[in-house]
Parts: C-alpha cells; sequence; structure tokens
C-alpha cells in the first residue's frame, strides 16, 4: 500500500511524516523526495526516514541513474516504490513547484494507493 503527502512548507514536513507513523508505517517505509538533490539528503537525516536503496531501485536503474536529469532519477525512485507513471509525472511537477513529497510504502510494489493532500 502507498500513501503520498504533498507538503508545501517545509516545517511541516516531519509532521507529515509522524503522521504516518501514527498511522502503522515504520520510519523505514517512510520517504521524502524534493527537487533539490541535497535537501532531500538532508531531510531524509532530519525526518529519520528512508532512502530509496539498490534493492529497491533495481541495479539496471541505478547504474543509469548517473546519466539521468533529476527529473528521471525522481520519477524512477517513485516509481520503484510502486507509483504509476500518471502519478510520478504529477508529483514531480509538485517538486518543481517547491513542494515536498512524502510516501509511505509497504507490502507489494503493485498495490498503490496514492492520496496527495497539500499541508
Amino acid at each position: 500500500m502507498k500513501h503520498v503527502e504533498v507538503v508545501e512548507k517545509g516545517a511541516n514536513i516531519k509532521e507529515a511524516a509522524n503522521q504516518f507513523a501514527d498511522k502503522g508505517f515504520e520510519k523505514d517505509e517512510v520517504y521524502v523526495f524534493t527537487y533539490d538533490k541535497e535537501n532531500s539528503k538532508n531531510l531524509t537525516e532530519v525526518t529519520d526516514t528512508n532512502i530509496i536503496r539498490l534493492s529497491e531501485e533495481g541495479p539496471l536503474h541505478s547504474a543509469a541513474s548517473l546519466f539521468l536529469t533529476r527529473e528521471d532519477e525522481l520519477r524512477t525512485k517513485m516509481a520503484s516504490l510502486g507509483l504509476s507513471k500518471d502519478e510520478t509525472k504529477k508529483y514531480e511537477e509538485e517538486l518543481k513547484k517547491g513542494s515536498t513529497i512524502v510516501v509511505a510504502a509497504t507490502g507489494e510494489r503493485k498495490d498503490v494507493e496514492a492520496r496527495a493532500k497539500v499541508v
């Protein structure tokens, strides 16, 4: 199962991650995405959430990411969590606007339930 939150204000990112924990998601099932790569890394540390690992992204995608644009990299990582092509494009546009995407992902990657909410 997947849940997605679109967060517009930085202060609400940790709150969104904590809400997923309150709903029963483990910290390693929650991922934070921003358009800026360094900001994504920093927020992942601050919120104590997970990063996409090689085993989740797949070795071919991981190797190819060295040559991808940031947009392609974000779409690939979100798709590895089970989001559809349309969903990844939608959330990519939110990221370009400066929003942060918080994704909680569990179970089979095929089962996707995405819910966008502006916080």
